[in-house]
């Protein structure tokens, strides 16, 4: 039986959400009137009137909010309980054109909200129940456990940071998981729920896959990856009279070989295109469902789900991914000098020679494994604004704690510093140097924390990268990519996109946790992340003047995501401007 709060706390989620969005990305009906006062919002469609109560407001209309959403029409009043009400009402009172797979949508990502709470509750009770049993202090600091943990073997401090971003991206009412992917499948495949994920093999035929890698090695899945199976797959494929030396291996995501593949490739299957075998590799979920730790292995994979993930602004398409090794090794090249940023390796990517649609339903890459071996915590950056389940803090909070400073002016200042110096410093330099920018929202970041604010960060994927290719060119005279278009922008986009993913999407969620707090303000802390850029920025290398225009200007951009849910028959993508929390006259 689901408890009251968890189902009550999970729909107000996504009522706030949706809400939040429809008003950041400007999605209500011409003619709507959103008036703000410090504790109230009210939106007005002809007589129809909505009610939100504000907790507070941050930079890229964020709000947080709090109590019922009131709906008002005359002298008729009452509060909406339940998401299926509140779509019924701007459906039908706001002229919100929300369809009916859209309404099924939100009310999917309600019930898995409510899955994820439930198991977060079942776990605060576990991890309570082994400190008493152990005879440790309730009080005990999750930093500190995690480390006993690791220190036992018990589990990775990376590993069980990904199980804690139950929320999904703040501003996104759609969760990460989408249908057709049942509750049950949500529960077995997602990181919140830490279940070990039996990833099915298969062997493709070498005229039917293309493949690209950092050594030429075709076979780099057997050869690198899980070599303990060579014999298995051999013994297993000669008896149909076939050879694996013609064959390259697939790793495939379980609820795609379920549902996915036979639909599509059937035909293969009968032609020994492509060989189904017995054989699986364990592995767990990450934050973003499609990439999988190989349990005991160096590495991850990426694989094809045929479930759109919405959890990461980050582009997703293996074809476009043709380049990734190569583009790689330039990374390895462009941060070998700065020790506290790296970029995961990403030696190996398939995807079977079909149409664009097919070649996208069986693909896979491989990454190294992220990996800091060095005093501390290796943790999901999006973990830190996430709640732990052993002393039911923040995770950042614990680590202010962690660290014998509590959560003060002081102690936040100092870190907001650290974290964006750390952070920025090369990444600016990177495009001043190479006209390169990563995807630096929180979701593609890892970052190591250890002892007296000292930070590390590894970049997950560079899915989202940004090139302007006539300043890259100029250190890579002979670089050649298969798919530039992709990823090639005039330099004012490449800054822009640096801007959005590393301010909007990562630091403004750190400066938006903490101003919850007496004394600490959106303008002290945005100063610091300011002074940062300023410093970082050489005015004797190339673009810094457009560096400064994107990142000082008094406007920024963003894209509408939501947009597309709500009509899908508009090509272009909507853009939407906020004031520049870091708008300054330098």
């Amino acid at each position: 039986m689901i408890k009251h709060h968890i189902k009550m706390r999970a729909d107000k989620n996504i009522q706030f959400r949706l809400m939040n969005t429809l008003i950041k990305e400007r999605l209500f009906a011409q003619g709507t009137k959103i008036t703000e006062s410090p504790q109230q919002l009210e939106i007005q469609y002809h007589c129809h009137v909505l009610y939100m109560t504000v907790i507070r407001k941050s930079s890229f209309q964020r709000f947080e909010f709090t109590q019922d959403i009131i709906y008002q029409c005359g002298n008729h009043k009452n509060s909406i309980m339940s998401v299926e009400q509140l779509i019924d009402i701007l459906r039908d009172s706001f002229s919100i054109k929300i369809s009916t797979k859209l309404s099924k949508e939100l009310i999917h990502s309600r019930d898995c909200l409510i899955e994820s709470y439930k198991h977060f509750e079942h776990r605060h009770d576990v991890i309570t129940q082994s400190m008493t049993f152990a005879r440790l202090p309730e009080a005990l600091n999750f930093f500190t456990w995690l480390q006993h943990l690791a220190d036992n073997g018990v589990t990775q401090d990376l590993m069980y940071s990904e199980s804690l971003v139950t929320e999904g991206l703040a501003l996104q009412p759609l969760e990460k998981m989408k249908l057709p992917m049942s509750i049950e499948a949500v529960k077995k495949y997602t990181a919140e729920f830490e279940k070990t994920i039996y990833l099915p093999i298969m062997l493709v035929h070498q005229d039917k896959i293309k493949t690209a890698t950092i050594n030429n090695d075709s076979q780099f899945i057997l050869n690198q990856v899980i070599p303990q199976y060579r014999s298995k797959l051999k013994r297993y494929i000669e008896p149909l009279g076939l050879k694996l030396d013609r064959y390259r291996v697939m790793i495939v995501h379980p609820w795609q070989y379920k549902h996915v593949i036979a639909k599509y490739f059937e035909s293969w299957v009968s032609e020994s295109w492509l060989l189904p075998t017995p054989l699986t590799i364990e592995a767990k979920a990450t934050e973003s469902f499609k990439t999988l730790d190989l349990i005991h292995q160096p590495y991850q994979v990426e694989v094809s789900v045929d479930v759109q993930d919405i959890h990461s602004i980050r582009r997703d398409c293996f074809i476009t991914m043709e380049d990734a090794p190569k583009i790689t090794q330039i990374l390895q090249h462009i941060f070998k000098d700065d020790s506290d940023l790296e970029v995961t390796c990403k030696p190996f990517v398939s995807h079977v020679k079909s149409d664009v649609e097919h070649s996208s339903q069986l693909a896979c890459s491989v990454n190294q494994k992220p990996a800091i071996f060095e005093p501390g915590s290796t943790i999901a950056s999006s973990s830190l604004v996430n709640t732990n389940p052993v002393d039911q803090h923040t995770v950042i909070d614990s680590y202010l704690e962690w660290l014998g400073n509590g959560v003060t002016q002081e102690s936040v200042i100092h870190f907001i510093s650290s974290y964006s110096d750390t952070l920025l410093t090369p990444l600016i330099n990177a495009i001043q140097d190479y006209g390169v920018a990563l995807d630096a929202s929180m979701q593609n970041i890892i970052v190591h924390l250890g002892n007296d604010y000292q930070m590390k960060f590894i970049f997950r994927d560079i899915n989202g990268i940004s090139i302007h290719m006539p300043t890259l060119c100029q250190q890579f005279s002979d670089l050649r990519l298969t798919h530039h278009d992709i990823y090639s922008a005039s330099i004012e986009e490449v800054v822009a996109n640096l801007q959005r993913t590393v301010i909007q999407y990562h630091l403004a969620e750190l400066v938006h946790h903490f101003t919850q707090y007496e004394g600490i303000t959106e303008h002290g802390l945005y100063g610091i992340v300011q002074q940062v850029i300023y410093t970082a920025i050489d005015d004797t290398r190339p673009h810094a003047d457009i560096l400064k225009k994107v990142f000082f200007g008094a406007k920024v951009k963003d894209h509408s995501s939501f947009q597309h849910y709500l009509y899908p028959e508009l090509a272009r993508e909507k853009c939407i401007e906020f004031d520049n929390p870091l708008e300054s006259e330098v």
